[in-house]
């Protein structure tokens, strides 16, 4: 993604993503959990766009089988709903432990589908590869190689699925059959290729010399300020956090402190940081309406 956010210099989003995954798996208050799930569905919409629909009710399938499996699993709490196996209590704490853990896994899994998105594979080398250059190339290569074998394993039951032959097709045996094929052509499909790409690497000169690299990233005065913004706001943040601005109790009971200044200004700037994203895309969409109906 090259527009909007994308846009960006790759240590802007590389900031930004990592704060907002880092801050959303630390906060459990639910102030701050519906918040950071809010901003994360629609920074998901706007770098996904319909597309993304499907996967958010997934996803949302997800926080209520958080919700419900921590109930069942766990007793603890001082509210009991109901009672089952006899004397197997479900409590109101346990549930909404649950339903704060499922949330939370939602939203960082919609910060890092947000990631994969923004940074690019030349923006991660850019960013890591004049320190460590090997471990960049490797992660590159693995962050590479998985939609490419998901790519690979479409077209290829796509193929087979023509003559009757995929995993959809014939008796449980048969779809089994189908499917192990298919995982033996995606087998020597990924060793043909680690054997062609390791060829390519050497015949170029790979490892024999000094690297170099070549960059066309460059750093602006809204790169400046963005980096500057997020900086200030996730230093702010830090400090209402340790104000006691997020605290929050769910086991054995449910204790909610009364919003106070460290709460409602870490609610504010951590607010900041999450719809600086969104709203870089959102203005750039409504620009490029607006362009579109003067033409």
């Amino acid at each position: 993604m090259d527009h909007g956010f994308g846009q960006f210099h790759p240590r802007v989003i590389f900031l930004y993503c990592i704060g907002a995954i880092g801050m959303a798996m630390f906060f459990g208050h639910p102030a701050f959990l519906l918040l950071s799930g809010g901003m994360s569905v629609l920074f998901f919409l706007t770098v996904k766009g319909r597309s993304g629909v499907r996967f958010l009710g997934g996803m949302a399938g997800v926080v209520v089988v958080f919700a419900v499996m921590n109930g069942a699993f766990n007793p603890m709490g001082d509210t009991v709903l109901f009672t089952y196996f006899g004397s197997r209590t479900f409590t109101l704490e346990a549930l909404c432990f649950g339903l704060s853990a499922g949330v939370m896994f939602f939203t960082v899994c919609l910060w890092f589908a947000c990631y994969n998105e923004l940074m690019t594979s030349d923006k991660f080398l850019y960013l890591f590869g004049s320190f460590a250059p090997a471990i960049s190339l490797v992660l590159c290569m693995v962050l590479r190689f998985l939609p490419n074998l998901k790519r690979k394993a479409q077209m290829t039951a796509n193929a087979r699925r023509c003559i009757g032959m995929s995993p959809d097709n014939g008796a449980k045996r048969e779809r089994l059959e189908h499917g192990m094929t298919i995982l033996s052509v995606l087998t020597s499909w990924s060793l043909e290729g680690a054997a062609v790409t390791a060829d390519s690497m050497n015949s170029r000169g790979y490892g024999c010399g000094e690297r170099t690299r070549f960059a066309v990233y460059k750093k602006t005065k809204a790169d400046t300020a963005l980096t500057a913004l997020l900086v200030f706001c996730v230093a702010a943040v830090a400090v209402c956090a340790a104000a006691g601005g997020m605290r929050v109790q769910y086991l054995p009971s449910i204790e909610i402190p009364k919003a106070g200044t460290a709460c409602v200004c870490g609610l504010v700037f951590y607010g900041i940081f999450l719809a600086a994203a969104p709203a870089i895309n959102i203005w750039e969409g409504l620009t490029w309406r607006i362009l579109r109906s003067k033409i």
